[in-house]
Formats: structure tokens, C-alpha cells, sequence
């Protein structure tokens, strides 16, 4: 489907998919309630778990999948579907009622989003890399959260997480939000 095309018409594409828990998720921590709540299945042609993602309205926007082997050559993760991850923050539309007025959470990737979720922790986002843009920093001080918290994978630079903190600080100036971030260290 291209972009514009009906909202039946791109949940459709989540049908060419096994609707199956990932054996690889449960050894990563992720559980078969957390897999059914976030819509993991399995493409067979590609042998990759998939992702659905989606925007703030539930709207299905892309599919990411997740390579089920042992990858040396190739990308673990790929778009089986694109989407604009930029525009969007995975978990917002599974976990807004959580995050709304509360603290928010935000990692890197949809994984951590799960591994939370699965340890009763529903206030994380994921913004699909390391760098938070424009449009998801509006999207996390819309919530009106009282505080965030930054969570980056270990051994991204002080640089790119003070980049992040100072989007966050742009968008939230008339707001009373304490932010920070989680030193791995």
C-alpha cells in the first residue's frame, strides 16, 4: 500500500503475517501477552519477526522486521514496510493512558518497549534510533507528562544524548516537566 491509501487497506498487509508469539522475544524477555499486545507475528519468505508500527491514532504506518537467525552479514532489523519512524513513537498509542500526566519513559528501540511493558512498566516509548526529532518530542510533551526520562542504549555519546535533551527542553520551555536521562553508567 502507498501512503494516503485506506486505513483497511494498510491493516490488510499485517494479514500476509503469522499472527504467532517469537520464541526469540521470550528469550529476550519479552512475553506472549506483551507479543499479542503490540501485534508481533512472523514472516515466513523473509523468516523475520514482525513489528507492526504504528502512529498515535492506531493507525498502521510501517512493518519492522526482526531477523529469526543468527545475522552476520545483513541488518537484524529491516523494514518490511516503510514508514517515517522519525514521525512517530513506538508503544504511544499502546501505553498513552499510562503516560498521560505521568512520567514518561522514552528508549531507543521497540524491544526495550516490550521488555518493559512485559515488567509491568507501560510509560515507555521507543523513538526508533538515538536521535529524537522535532515531531516526536511534540508528541511526548503533548502528554503532559510530568517528568521524562531519557533511557539510551549503552554507549551512545554524551553528545547525542545532551542533542536529545536539549529538543526535549526546546518544546517543554512553557511547561513545568522535569527531564533527564538514565546514566547506564
Amino acid at each position: 500500500p502507498a501512503p494516503g491509501d485506506l486505513l483497511d487497506t494498510w491493516e490488510e498487509v499485517l494479514e500476509e503475517y503469522e499472527k504467532v508469539p517469537a520464541q526469540r522475544f521470550l528469550r529476550d524477555g519479552i512475553s506472549i501477552k506483551t507479543q499479542k499486545k503490540f501485534g508481533i507475528g512472523y514472516d515466513k519468505e523473509s523468516q523475520r519477526i514482525t513489528i507492526p508500527l504504528r502512529n498515535q491514532f492506531g493507525e498502521l504506518l510501517g512493518v519492522k522486521g526482526r531477523a529469526n537467525y543468527d545475522v552476520e552479514d545483513e541488518p537484524k532489523y529491516l523494514f518490511l514496510h516503510k514508514c517515517m519512524m522519525s514521525q512517530i513513537l513506538y508503544g504511544y498509542y499502546e501505553n498513552y493512558s499510562y503516560m498521560y500526566g505521568g512520567d514518561v519513559i522514552i528508549c531507543e528501540a521497540e524491544k526495550a518497549v516490550m521488555q518493559s511493558d512485559t515488567m509491568g512498566y507501560r510509560n515507555v516509548v521507543g523513538i526508533g534510533g538515538s536521535s529524537i526529532s522535532a515531531a516526536q518530542a511534540k508528541l511526548i510533551i503533548g502528554m503532559m507528562p510530568r517528568r521524562i526520562i531519557l533511557c539510551m542504549d549503552e554507549g551512545v555519546n554524551m553528545e547525542v544524548i545532551q542533542k536529545n535533551l536539549d529538543t526535549l527542553y526546546t518544546f517543554s520551555k512553557m511547561f513545568d516537566i522535569k527531564i533527564g536521562w538514565w546514566n547506564s553508567d
